[in-house]
């Protein structure tokens, strides 16, 4: 089913930012630019003539221009779209996050790698300590916090007492999700997960007991496995988009394929551009996936993530494959 416009929407507010990651996805730099007002206007008059219900403003990092954001949420707050911002964190203090609340933000996204001495070797030294200063202030203030994690070969069986003190903040939720070879991160290929990995990590997080937090894997070739406990969530293309700095238009914010740009398009061409019905096509899936039952569940599981490592986006999901295909995805 296609929708007549996405369900989310999310944009990179800017490609600035006050850390250099060693996997980041969009290579942001120390530079100080932000979306024309004219752009973001476009996306927001977009979002509320079209009944999106979710609004996600990603970066670079957001907070670096703490002024458009409240003028963003101020737009937005009384038109039922439900907004956040997705932060390293390190900007966070209690001026800031009161005045997002007023402007009727619904949780902020902290990004953490794990426990501080493997985070601080990805994000740079210190920015754990003031990540989690930061998410304190949020659970202080009633601000929702959940929590990005990316997996890696190097941190993946690091997670039972990080998981462990995101629960004992306050933290609503954890989100894991595997590295993609995108950005800086196509220099860290022996950083990317094997299938022992997911096996024992998806064991852990089942039998993983928290008091408040919750645990969520954006892995959607995961949602069918029988350990999984619906910790996995299914790909969202189809129901959402993403819209670069530049003004390109993504499926997704790790799905580099431009589907149009805002500069030269409306949005509401750009939905109706045939990708979206190709990719829910799951007859249009290749390899084993193209025979495996459960197909029309999963839709072939990231389809970003065929698209980076095989080029095309109908291919099998190279993770699903590492499960050994379509025999171990209907046990």
């Amino acid at each position: 089913m296609i929708f007549s416009a996405p369900i989310s929407l999310s944009f990179s507010l800017t490609e600035s930012c006050n850390l250099s990651c060693s996997h980041c996805a969009v290579s942001a730099k120390s530079d100080n630019e932000v979306m024309q007002e004219k752009y973001i206007d476009k996306i927001l008059n977009y979002c509320i003539e079209n009944k999106v219900r979710v609004l996600e403003i990603t970066g670079g990092e957001p907070l670096l221009f703490p002024a458009t954001l409240i003028k963003i949420g101020n737009q937005v707050k009384t038109q039922n779209i439900v907004w956040g911002v997705t932060t390293n964190g390190l900007l966070l203090n209690t001026k800031i996050i009161v005045e997002l609340k007023k402007a009727g933000i619904y949780a902020i996204k902290v990004s953490l790698e794990g426990p501080k001495e493997y985070n601080d070797s990805i994000r740079g030294k210190g920015s754990f300590d003031l990540a989690i200063k930061g998410i304190k202030k949020c659970v202080k203030q009633g601000l929702p916090v959940a929590v990005l994690t990316t997996l890696s070969r190097k941190n993946i069986g690091l997670m039972d007492k990080f998981v462990d003190l995101l629960d004992v903040l306050g933290v609503n939720l954890v989100i894991f999700f595997p590295m993609m070879p995108l950005g800086r991160a196509k220099n860290l290929e022996n950083f990317l997960l094997e299938k022992n990995d997911f096996e024992k990590f998806l064991s852990f997080l089942a039998s993983k007991k928290t008091r408040h937090l919750r645990i969520n894997i954006e892995m959607p070739e995961l949602a069918n496995k029988p350990n999984s406990k619906n910790l996995a969530k299914g790909c969202p293309i189809g129901y959402s988009f993403h819209v670069c700095y530049n003004g390109d238009v993504w499926p997704c914010p790790v799905f580099p394929l431009v589907l149009g740009n805002i500069k030269k398009e409306p949005l509401t061409k750009i939905w109706k551009n045939d990708f979206f019905k190709e990719i829910k096509n799951s007859d249009n899936l290749k390899g084993a996936c193209a025979k495996c039952v459960l197909k029309e569940t999963c839709n072939g599981g990231c389809r970003a993530m065929s698209y980076l490592v095989k080029g095309s986006y109908f291919e099998q999901d190279p993770y699903c494959k590492k499960f050994g295909g379509t025999k171990e995805c209907i046990i």
